[in-house]
């Protein structure tokens, strides 16, 4: 089965609107970047709590929001 890009944001929707209604303040998302067979991952800095490791890059939802709700050339346009 696959996934269509605007399936993606309905998804997405539920999941955060099911987060409220169970009372789920902090939602925090991590993103699978592929290029080919190659997968993004980030280093933790050293002065970072678990630095070393080795993680998705992610992070608060309330900070990335934008990028569950448009598409993605619209998130990689720079500012007029």
């Amino acid at each position: 089965m696959t996934i269509q890009e605007k399936d993606y944001s309905l998804i997405s929707k539920k999941l955060l609107s099911k987060a409220d209604k169970d009372g789920i303040e902090r939602k925090i998302v991590k993103v699978v970047v592929r290029k080919g067979d190659a997968i993004l991952m980030l280093k933790r800095a050293e002065t970072e709590r678990f630095s070393g490791l080795y993680e998705l890059p992610g992070g608060d939802l309330k900070r990335m929001k934008m990028f569950f709700f448009e598409p993605a050339e619209n998130c990689m346009k720079k500012p007029a």
